[in-house]
């Protein structure tokens, strides 16, 4: 896949940046890279992974715009696809490939905030999105600074996850590569059994577990909590017609319910077991819960922890 015309397309189709003066722009880049470096150790505190959150303050951290969040996002779709794409190589299909991925990809810079990618290699790297997170604190009147660190204690709890099972990185690969041999072969992608119901799981353990930990950060910390917390909600809530048809199209439904019944699975056992309790689910990839243990943490909590 050519990434070039991927950041090329993705340029055209994402819509026109936000103005922002030059000195604040590189106001925002430095306050996005220093509330970086505080995530860390904020989630290790919070999730009591104090070893694996010490591991992820090494993450490289890049501010970037939305055409190069789709050249990295591509890049780390072709690290994962590389298999499946080089049956179809060739100068026309790299560039087809390419205006397809940015075609997919438009819609998402527009709104994402933050993402964490594992598929470089630990630690990882996050990529910052300095224009949406302008946007987003500047359209809910937040505290910028705020915002940045709020986002980065989402996605570095990403990070943390990662370091601390070292495994998950090759189960999520393995899972992904058994759900794309299915769907060569089948009508659609099947996430409620086999390698799909896996992989909706554990993506529900990941996203509900990182927006537990921020949405957990003492008030000490994060006096404008509350603020972010109903901003962030509004956010996702507030969708005009076309913009809840792209969701549905780009999968984003589905990352909004995986919060939600993630969300719901870490609150119940961290109120009964307690983090350390919680902590096993990284220690082994026996220990990730299925698909319905997910919506019956007692059933986790009995099969793991006896």
């Amino acid at each position: 896949m050519n990434t070039r015309i991927v950041g090329q397309v993705s340029a055209l189709l994402s819509g026109r940046l936000p103005a922002i003066e030059p000195g604040d722009g590189e106001a925002l880049v430095a306050d996005l890279h220093s509330q970086a470096t505080k995530a860390p150790t904020i989630v290790g505190d919070v999730t009591g992974l104090g070893e694996a959150a010490q591991a992820a303050a090494h993450t490289p951290v890049y501010v970037v715009d939305r055409s190069r969040w789709s050249v990295a996002t591509a890049q780390s779709a072709r690290s994962v696809l590389k298999p499946y794409m080089e049956q179809s190589a060739g100068p026309l299909s790299s560039r087809l490939q390419a205006v397809e991925f940015a075609a997919g990809l438009a819609p998402l810079s527009r709104s994402v905030l933050g993402q964490y990618d594992p598929f470089s290699g630990l630690p990882g790297r996050l990529l910052l999105v300095a224009p949406n997170l302008h946007v987003f604190a500047k359209d809910f009147d937040l505290k910028q600074s705020d915002v940045a660190l709020w986002v980065c204690i989402h996605e570095l709890t990403h990070a943390v996850q990662f370091n601390a099972a070292p495994w998950l990185l090759d189960y999520l690969l393995s899972r992904a590569h058994r759900l794309l041999e299915t769907y060569e072969n089948a009508a659609r992608i099947d996430f409620e059994t086999g390698a799909g119901a896996e992989i909706a799981a554990v993506m529900s353990l990941l996203e509900g577990h990182a927006e537990y930990v921020m949405n957990h950060v003492p008030y000490a910390v994060l006096p404008g909590r509350r603020r972010l917390m109903a901003a962030l909600r509004r956010r996702r809530d507030v969708a005009n017609p076309l913009q809840k048809l792209v969701r549905h199209i780009t999968g984003l439904d589905a990352k909004l319910a995986q919060y939600s019944d993630g969300v719901a699975f870490v609150s119940a056992v961290v109120d009964e077991v307690g983090h350390e309790g919680l902590n096993m689910v990284w220690a082994d990839p026996l220990n990730v819960p299925g698909r319905s243990e997910i919506d019956s943490p007692r059933a986790w909590i009995n099969r793991v922890l006896g």
